[in-house]
């Protein structure tokens, strides 16, 4: 089981030539929003991207309430194994 750990480290670095600036092994392949305040402060929040048309979930609550509950109930054992193989279509021609 791994634990977050929450660290603060101060340190300086320079952008390179084109603005970049390297957050180390623990950012690599992540997605980031960037911020930059008035007085030239960034920030930045690790985001996770999913396709445009899966949204449709986040933004309907009463979805997202069906979804949870399904997710709950599955963790509690409460679901019922299904077969759909009937449902698969055949690729062998």
């Amino acid at each position: 089981m791994s634990v977050a750990v929450n660290k603060i480290i101060d340190k300086i670095i320079v952008a390179d030539a084109r603005g970049r600036v390297n957050l180390g092994a623990q950012a690599v392949g992540k997605h980031f929003a960037i911020k930059q305040t008035n007085d030239g402060e960034y920030s930045l929040t690790p985001m996770v991207v999913f396709p445009e048309r899966e949204a449709w979930l986040w933004r309907s609550k009463e979805a997202r309430a069906s979804f949870d509950k399904g997710v709950q109930e599955s963790e509690a054992g409460l679901g019922v194994p299904m077969d759909f193989s009937a449902y698969l279509e055949d690729d062998t021609e």
